[in-house]
């Protein structure tokens, strides 16, 4: 029966922190500048016309292969794509749950026998994650307005991020169980 309470206390914890630390706040404000403003042009076309000035301008100094290299460095360099923030952020949030698993279980020492200021503890800790998250699903809101993408696409994107997020959450909700036992 105790543990289910805790489960349950728990699990209201992070429905409001999935709510508010990656919800539609984002999402939310971007579709509405998505709607009030006009984007021209692919953000592809404005690379393609720079990389043709700087390839113009730097024929004349260097050989055409040289030139090339370069170039294709830049543009994989400069390409921001969904994708790569899905994978960027996936990174980063993979590197920092173990981290705060271990600051969880290292913390919550102290607190042994208060389940209130371990589930604080607990929820701080997810809260952290959760930041991570929501900086990249805004990055992935500024690639929509940038590229005049639908808000579809988007949602599926910052989806599969959050979804990242609450699977990594579960396991310093996981520690807390554990250490609320």
């Amino acid at each position: 029966m105790r543990k289910r309470m805790l489960a349950m206390i728990f699990a209201a914890l992070m429905a409001c922190t999935v709510m508010t630390g990656c919800g539609g706040g984002a999402a939310d404000s971007a579709a509405e500048t998505a709607s009030n403003s006009e984007i021209i042009g692919s953000a592809d076309e404005k690379t393609a016309i720079v990389l043709t000035d700087e390839t113009e301008a730097e024929e004349a100094s260097e050989p055409a292969a040289e030139v090339q290299d370069e170039t294709k460095e830049e543009t994989a360099e400069k390409k921001v794509t969904y994708k790569s923030i899905l994978k960027k952020y996936t990174k980063k949030m993979k590197k920092k749950t173990p981290v705060l698993v271990e600051e969880y279980n290292e913390e919550c020492k102290e607190l042994s026998g208060d389940l209130e200021a371990l589930a604080q503890l607990s929820t701080e800790k997810v809260e952290d994650l959760a930041e991570i998250c929501n900086t990249g699903v805004e990055e992935m809101a500024d690639l929509m307005l940038k590229n005049g993408d639908d808000y579809d696409t988007y949602e599926k994107w910052a989806g599969k991020l959050q979804d990242v997020y609450m699977e990594l959450a579960q396991e310093i909700t996981d520690a807390y169980m554990d250490s609320a036992m």
